[in-house]
């Protein structure tokens, strides 16, 4: 929807500039406008959420949810950009912000399962994770 409204956006301004339609006798400006729609597109996807039983994936990376060393949520103290750093017992990190993954209930269930299992079992948490997580 981006790519579209500022392809249009686009059409609209040039046709105010000039108060006429001749801008559309330029080829590259034809182009920039078929261009936006794709390249908003797949700029804008987003990055992959998804878990399963014992694992948890963030774009790119994931990590085994009940292996975790350590469990971080570090960010601003109103908690409206709360990140939530995990690492486990391979090295791997995965950072989210809080809100992104507990937009969905059954992925926030998986990775919350993990995460206490793995801070009952020895991972280290800092204070703000242990209050904003309630595990103790």
């Amino acid at each position: 929807m981006a790519g579209i409204f500022v392809a249009v956006l686009v059409a609209t301004g040039m046709t105010f500039k000039y108060w006429s339609f001749d801008w559309m006798r330029v080829w590259w400006l034809w182009m920039f406008i078929v261009a936006c729609p794709p390249i908003f597109y797949l700029y804008g996807r987003g990055e992959r959420l998804a878990a399963g039983a014992d694992w948890y994936q963030y774009g790119r990376r994931f990590i085994r949810t009940y292996e975790l060393t350590s469990v971080q949520v570090k960010g601003t103290s109103a908690g409206a950009a709360w990140d939530l750093d995990l690492e486990d017992s391979d090295g791997r990190k995965v950072t989210t912000q809080l809100g992104v993954i507990q937009k969905n209930p059954r992925l926030w269930d998986l990775v919350y399962n993990g995460i206490r299992h793995s801070v009952d079992h020895g991972a280290q948490a800092n204070q703000r994770a242990l209050d904003r997580l309630q595990l103790r």
